[in-house]
């Protein structure tokens, strides 16, 4: 009977040990959950180091153009406030070299985010907000800020790039993006906007202001071609993927 009883209380202690353990289990995925979704929202949580100088800006010229540039992605942690026409060549003055992780722009701002200073390496061109840069594989790689992406390929009021596409290299728009202007070369894709070569390596493009694009298997636009109107997440299905070399955007 003894034995018994022992047996019996060794199991329900047994029990009860799981149960807890699985109940902090729970909690702790409850709380996994809940970090994933705050890092995943778009409520900022952050500070300027510059603000003095943004309090003086957005008080005297409400409309002027002007970005935003956070060390974090969706826009938490320290940020920097800068506005057109001021570029910074090199982002180390200012202590934000390599630590670019997400942009806000404001009132139709249009920059580059330059790999190097001066100008130097790959470039982005950010026009709307950009959440979250790891999502194209270039977090914390930035090292200068220009305005003014192209004078040539925006209107007299520079408030528009006109049409043009962005291609990446993966699919649902993942992976390093490089840009293609209605007036641009034909070539994919030409410097500065890439200094890579993104031949045989676009898998998915979205299109801007009304653009089309024909995209070209070999250079100077020829041999097999397909267009597109419309975003495309994946060129897999058009039999497309990592094929094209040259392309038009009109």
């Amino acid at each position: 009977m003894k034995k018994k009883i022992r047996i019996i209380f060794f199991l329900s202690l047994l029990i009860f040990i799981l149960l807890s353990s699985c109940s902090q289990n729970l909690e702790s995925a409850d709380q996994l959950y809940n970090i994933e979704i705050d890092e995943a929202g778009v409520e900022e949580s952050s500070y300027c180091l510059n603000p003095e100088e943004e309090a003086r800006a957005l008080s005297t010229r409400a409309s002027i153009k002007y970005v935003r540039i956070y060390e974090h992605s969706w826009y938490r942690g320290a940020y920097y406030f800068i506005t057109e026409p001021n570029e910074y060549k090199t982002l180390d003055s200012i202590g934000m070299n390599d630590r670019v992780s997400s942009v806000r722009v404001y009132n139709g701002a249009q920059i580059y985010m330059t790999e190097h200073a001066a100008g130097a390496g790959y470039r982005m061109y950010i026009f709307e907000d950009v959440p979250d840069l790891a999502v194209y594989s270039i977090n914390d790689k930035f090292s200068g800020l220009l305005w003014q992406p192209n004078p040539t390929t925006t209107s007299n009021q520079g408030e528009s790039p006109g049409r043009f596409a962005i291609v990446y290299e993966h699919s649902q728009f993942r992976g390093r993006p490089a840009f293609i202007f209605s007036d641009m070369a034909k070539e994919v894709i030409p410097y500065p906007y890439a200094p890579y070569s993104f031949n045989d390596r676009v898998s998915s493009l979205k299109l801007y202001g009304g653009a089309s694009i024909q995209l070209y298997e070999h250079t100077n636009c020829s041999g097999r071609s397909i267009s597109f109107t419309t975003d495309i997440r994946d060129l897999v299905p058009y039999r497309f993927n990592d094929l094209a070399s040259s392309a038009i955007v009109y």
